[in-house]
């Protein structure tokens, strides 16, 4: 099970680059990384301390969904994303759950008119 939602604790890191982040993953599939990278359009190269809040999302949610899991709960994850990204990262977990079985819990406040 994998859970994601609030902010995490690397917006006040240094000089972090999404490279150094993917080394510190253990039991994940070279492949699985790559199509996250491509999916949420993140670029190896990024500095953690130079991004904008929606690009520190998209690399907070390649980071949880790394590893297969079985069942995710997802609170406000579309929190931040433009529009682009939020259609590629909703593409990407429909997918998971028609492909591989994946149950998807997903928590998002309705917009008012």
């Amino acid at each position: 099970m994998a859970y994601l939602g609030e902010r995490w604790g690397y917006e006040t890191m240094a000089d972090v680059s999404v490279t150094d982040l993917i080394k510190g993953l253990e039991n994940c599939k070279e492949e699985r990384i790559q199509q996250l990278l491509d999916v949420l359009e993140i670029e190896e190269d990024w500095r953690i301390f130079r991004l904008s809040d929606g690009q520190r999302r998209r690399v907070q949610l390649m980071l949880g969904l790394a590893r297969e899991s079985k069942v995710l709960l997802l609170d406000e994850v579309t929190t931040d994303l433009d529009l682009v990204a939020r259609r590629n990262l909703l593409n990407f977990l429909q997918e998971e759950s028609e492909q591989r079985g994946v149950t998807i819990i997903y928590a998002t406040r309705a917009a008012r008119a």
